[in-house]
């Protein structure tokens, strides 16, 4: 069915409508159900041919109804691109599959039913929520304001966009630095809540649930300077020094470019223009800085520990993780990091703890880690659906079971 080929690559893109987005997820728990009859597999099958045995199950099922509705038996030709958008849908199915098959060592699991589960309540996803702070402390809240125009600072306009997005716009192009007294806003999301803001240089930044960002309404002309705490995806737009402000005229134009510094907790990240995820939440136990384009420079403060200064120097693909005051740089899927972004949750051999505080982030609700198994998870799935909806992703695992009660999960033992 080329209809829900294209629904999933809308899906991914984060351009799919909730009308859209519910036929996808009926769809997809058919083709679970179908795909049933290929679990029954040797132990001695290894994992992957069991994610491929269900992987090529779904997408033959997806392509007999395809060659079915046009009333003739065709072959198709799949691309890369239409595979990757399938496999992103059914990612999770043998992902849990393979937990099925292949439980970590000294873990026992038993197949559950869903009628085993308990949910008293249920809890509906997060969305554009997010409260503006003006300089003198007049506090804007997003959610009730129209769109269009919502206030002025000197030449810096601030308006709302119809899919909810924070826009600075400065009058003159040629006065984006402000050489006076620095006026700072700050935008803050609360649980449940995430946001978007073009900042005065034309910086993008998609702000996480629980996170606030505190900014300069005009940026200062040596530096771009704002403070994080919390996650959040930015896009660094290149801005540029005018002559006036150079000591010396600059052997090549990059040496025009004004830096970008994040300060979070700890440390702080210097960009001239790239696309990076900071991960600085104050209950998470490092602070994670992942590249994904350009290059970023992370520097610890010696006040942060004993070990001293440190610094980093991350290339795409590389994520700093400051720990125990300790700075290192691994490589990672940095897809990983930021799916949140384009509405996803990705868990890629997570452990369940880490899971259960995004999960209480996004869907504002209080967990209970008294009988939290040790686990890892692998999975995928969109943060559009209630709460319940994720839990039962998790309880297919047969290993656990939870219960949703005053906005709270009860991990059942």
């Amino acid at each position: 069915m080329n209809h829900i080929r294209e629904i999933a690559k809308k899906f991914i893109a984060g351009n799919a409508s909730l009308a859209e987005k519910e036929l996808l997820h009926k769809w997809y728990d058919e083709q679970i159900i179908a795909a049933e009859e290929f679990v029954n597999i040797p132990d001695a099958a290894n994992a992957d041919e069991i994610r491929q045995r269900i992987y090529q199950a779904i997408l033959a099922r997806l392509d007999e109804q395809q060659s079915g509705s046009a009333g003739e038996k065709t072959t198709t030709i799949i691309e890369f691109r239409q595979i990757a958008a399938v496999a992103a849908v059914v990612f999770i199915a043998f992902s849990l599959i393979g937990y099925l098959y292949w439980p970590e060592k000294n873990q026992t699991i038993v197949p559950v039913e869903s009628e085993n589960s308990i949910v008293i309540e249920d809890v509906s996803p997060g969305g554009n929520k997010a409260v503006l702070t003006l300089a003198d402390g007049h506090e804007i809240v997003l959610a009730q304001q129209e769109e269009g125009f919502l206030t002025r600072v000197g030449d810096v306009t601030i308006s709302k966009t119809a899919d909810g997005l924070l826009v600075y716009k400065v009058a003159n192009s040629r006065s984006v630095f402000a050489d006076n007294r620095m006026l700072y806003h700050k935008l803050t999301t609360p649980k449940s809540g995430q946001y978007q803001v073009i900042l005065p240089d034309q910086t993008k930044v998609w702000l996480n649930a629980a996170s606030s960002l505190k900014y300069p309404a005009k940026f200062a002309s040596d530096k771009r300077e704002v403070e994080l705490d919390g996650e959040a995806y930015f896009e660094v737009a290149n801005a540029f020094y005018a002559e006036r402000h150079l000591s010396a005229k600059p052997k090549n134009r990059n040496q025009y470019k004004v830096p970008f510094i994040v300060k979070t907790r700890n440390q702080q990240v210097e960009v001239t223009g790239t696309k990076f995820n900071i991960n600085a939440y104050a209950d998470e136990e490092a602070v994670k800085t992942t590249l994904l384009e350009g290059g970023v420079r992370v520097t610890v403060s010696a006040a942060a520990g004993a070990l001293g200064p440190q610094q980093k120097v991350l290339k795409p693909g590389e994520q700093a993780v400051l720990a125990n005051d300790q700075l290192d740089v691994t490589q990672v899927n940095v897809e990983n990091e930021y799916s949140w972004k384009d509405g996803n949750f990705l868990f890629n051999d997570q452990p369940l703890h880490m899971i259960m505080r995004q999960l209480s982030r996004w869907y504002d609700v209080e967990v209970d880690y008294t009988h939290l198994p040790n686990t890892r998870y692998n999975g995928f799935i969109s943060r559009d659906v209630p709460l319940s909806r994720v839990l039962e992703m998790f309880e297919k695992t047969g290993n656990t079971h939870f219960e949703i009660k005053n906005r709270t999960i009860k991990v059942k033992p």
